[in-house]
This record gives structure tokens, sequence and C-alpha cells, in this order.
């Protein structure tokens, strides 16, 4: 532990350190770093027992304001940016778009897959569900893979990453029957798959505000016509090379949703 201790009389920063290997090392550092070479003696008194140096000037580096109104902000060392700390209402907007259209995050994506020639790095993403608006965990699940992209195109190799979206399941639709229990099959798909069609724009729109790169162009969704005839070829294939069997296993069925229940939730 290093302790300091700032003397308004001689304008000085006494540090006192809980180790003699801290204490030089607090030194080197701030004769590196503060460029600070001018140490001010006789500061035992202060230190006790503990192993010490010299204090310290206090330069003009160590306050990022005048201390005329505050008697203890020249002892913080702060760092110093041009960008505002916050932005409230519309400015916030105007930033918000200045930085997503002036990174041009969309075309970095096309621009690896046409340049780069290192090895290709595909990402299978395991789809979000089309069933409500962006919320934290999308974040963290979209910016953690985004983060790994990036990373792969430093190294020099070619991105693959299509993103999709998984519109079946129970949750959409217990919300396409939210307002009508009554409805049939058909009308159950129907409105099903109009809900998750509004989900995706929104749950797009905010990903791709994010920075998130991908082939946003070519996403898929789950209920196109095209992704189930592969998923049924898929099948075939697999059928084929006798990896499927069929046989009997308990299924818990809940009678309020009239739906099977997933095996995570038993």
């Amino acid at each position: 532990m290093i302790v300091c201790v700032y003397d308004q009389h001689q304008s000085a920063l006494f540090l006192a350190a809980s180790s003699e290997r801290q204490a030089k090392r607090c030194k080197l550092w701030l004769r590196t770093v503060l460029n600070i070479e001018i140490l001010i003696s006789d500061a035992s008194k202060y230190m006790n027992s503990r192993p010490h140096f010299d204090c310290v000037p206090l330069l003009k580096s160590f306050c990022t304001k005048s201390t005329t109104d505050k008697s203890y902000s020249g002892t913080v060392l702060l760092p110093k940016t041009k960008l505002p700390l916050r932005l409230e209402g519309k400015k916030l907007v105007v930033r918000d778009r200045l930085l997503s259209n002036g990174t041009q995050f969309t075309e970095l994506y096309q621009w690896q897959r046409k340049y780069l020639e290192g090895k290709e790095f595909i990402l299978h993403d395991g789809p979000p569900y089309a069933n409500g608006v962006p919320h934290m965990g999308h974040a963290i699940n979209k910016i953690l893979k985004d983060v790994i992209l990036r990373s792969k195109i430093l190294q020099g190799k070619k991105v693959h990453y299509i993103p999709g979206w998984d519109c079946h399941g129970l949750p959409i639709e217990l919300k396409a029957i939210s307002n009508d229990r009554a409805l049939n099959s058909m009308a159950i798909r129907q409105k099903a798959r109009a809900f998750a069609s509004e989900t995706i724009v929104k749950q797009k729109e905010a990903f791709l505000s994010w920075g998130v790169i991908g082939d946003w162009d070519k996403t898929y969704a789950t209920y196109q016509p095209t992704y189930i005839k592969n998923q049924v070829q898929q099948f075939f294939k697999l059928f084929k090379k006798q990896l499927i069997y069929r046989d009997v296993k308990p299924v818990y069925w809940s009678p309020s949703t009239r739906y099977v229940q997933l095996s995570s939730i038993r």
C-alpha cells in the first residue's frame, strides 16, 4: 500500500510505502512517467517508521484545474479528454449517429471479405429469438462475438458471419394468441410470423447501431421457405447415413399452453 499526503504549506506530495520494494517502484515511476527529478528533503517526520523516500514537489501537471475553490482538487491526477463526459437529449442522438456513420462499420465486413487473404474464420452464431425488443442480453451476446470477429480480422483472417433469427418457439406463439386464444393453428402461425417479422426489423436496427459487423444484406429467418427446405435436405442426408432412429421417450405436456415443455425447464 502507498499513502500520499499533500502539504499545502510546502506544495509537496509526500509518499509512504508499506515496503521498501514498493517505495523504490513508486520512486522509479515518478521519475520515469512524471519526469520528476527534484525532491524535497526532511520528509521522515511525515513517514514515521515505514519505508519511505523524500517527498515530491507538487507540479502543475498534478492539477486538472485551479485549486482556489476546492482545497483538495489539486491533489488528484485525472486524465483529460476533449470528448464530453455527458450528452443529453438531442445531442446524444446526434453524437450516436455521427459515430455510427463516421466509423463505417457496415463497410468493414465486405472490405475484409474482398481484400483479406488469410484463413477463413466461420462464426456459427446461435441466432436470437425474434420474440421481443433488444435488451442487455442481446448486447452482451452480440458485442462479445463482435470482439472475436474483429480480433480475427486484425490477425488477417477472412471472417464469415451471416446473422439470423430463430422464429419458432413457445414465446412467440404465446404472444400471437395473447388477445385471442381461440385461434386455429393456421391463424396462430400467421400472427406469429407477422410478430416475428416486426421483431426482426427492430433487433436488426439495434444490432447495426451497435456497430456489429456481419453480412447484413443476406440475413436469414427460420420461417423462410428456403431455410425450411435446407433443413429437410440436411435431415434426409442424416437419414441416409443411418444417423436417425425412432424410439419412445416420455415428455412433459402443459395443458395451459397446449405445448410440450422444454427439457431445460422441467
